[in-house]
């Protein structure tokens, strides 16, 4: 059976979230599936209800938390204080303060690795105002700084939008919005569990898909950058297949009772040189996984400044280079 992934929607305890589940066609269960041609993820979505009280104060998120989504509704501005309170109060920074004493290094590295396993959240902030609202700017500008997806609801409105900040007569066809354009972040997204569609093209769809984000081909840093975050993906993927060879064959030899005094030198043997090969892949494993959070971040830092168009690009193209190297061992 498919594991589930868990996602909050959270907001002022006045604030109806229940459009939002009927937005996504959640079932009475509040279970969700995502379905696209590289994967399937089950979703359980719980609602949270924020006010003066729980607003300000530290959750105990659930360990298999993957996603957040935040409502809240711009024309009631202490709707979005208590959205920046939870933030705030939940939200790891990605940088370290300048002030802290250098005496504290340990301290750092352990609250740097607690960082990165929180920023795996995917977080998303959703408005469901449909009318102007002189916060937009404020509030595109909040987002970007603290690495948050914004999407307003109604798709008129966010088409509205997009074309008054982008000084534009027209809208790429291709460009959704609204709750079009949250179930897209949310198909783009790298579930932790997830499972994969074995597909012979997929390599094949993948690569003809590069064709959809002309925005950032021409921007070089990001495509260093991407080329960077596929090869750690693919070293990600090798090591785990290598891994589980290894695993196999020890295994069956361990098994072999043809000799038992043999086989029990053997396997004394084989524990020694084993233990040390999982160190090592363990090494190897954690150095990929930490290279590939620095670009990862690195990339993110770039993004804050791009349009738009560029950001989702991009998270759409790391999305599918994710899906690629987890079929990258069937090559």
């Amino acid at each position: 059976m498919q594991e589930t992934n868990i996602v909050y929607i959270l907001g002022d305890k006045e604030i109806d979230k229940i459009q939002i589940l009927k937005g996504l066609n959640v079932n009475d269960n509040k279970e969700y599936t995502i379905n696209t041609k590289y994967y399937s993820a089950n979703i359980n979505i719980e609602t949270i209800d924020l006010d003066k009280e729980n607003s300000f104060v530290k959750f105990n998120h659930n360990d298999h938390v993957s996603a957040i989504v935040l409502v809240f509704d711009s024309s009631k501005p202490e709707s979005f204080n208590f959205i920046k309170s939870y933030i705030t109060n939940n939200k790891k920074i990605e940088k370290y303060n300048d002030d802290e004493d250098e005496d504290d290094e340990d301290d750092k590295v352990d609250d740097h690795e607690e960082e990165l396993d929180t920023n795996e959240i995917l977080y998303i902030l959703v408005d469901i105002n449909k009318s102007k609202n002189e916060m937009e700017d404020q509030i595109e500008q909040w987002c970007i700084e603290n690495l948050i997806e914004w999407v307003i609801f109604d798709s008129n409105s966010h088409k509205e939008y997009d074309i008054r900040k982008s000084d534009l007569t027209e809208i790429d066809e291709k460009v959704k919005y609204g709750i079009e354009r949250l179930i897209e972040i949310l198909e783009s997204n790298m579930w932790p569990k997830m499972e994969l569609k074995k597909n012979n093209s997929l390599k094949k769809e993948i690569k003809e898909d590069d064709n959809e984000y002309p925005s950032i081909k021409n921007d070089k840093f990001l495509q260093d950058s991407l080329k960077k975050v596929e090869g750690f993906f693919k070293k990600s993927a090798t090591s785990t297949t290598t891994t589980t060879t290894t695993t196999t064959t020890t295994t069956t030899e361990n098994n072999n009772k043809d000799n038992k005094k043999e086989t029990k030198v053997k396997t004394n043997g084989l524990s020694i040189e084993e233990d040390q090969d999982e160190v090592d892949n363990e090494n190897d494993d954690s150095q990929v996984m930490e290279n590939t959070f620095k670009e990862l971040q690195s990339l993110r830092e770039h993004m804050k400044n791009l349009p738009d168009e560029q950001r989702r690009d991009v998270a759409a193209k790391v999305a599918m280079m994710f899906a690629s190297s987890l079929n990258f061992e069937d090559d």
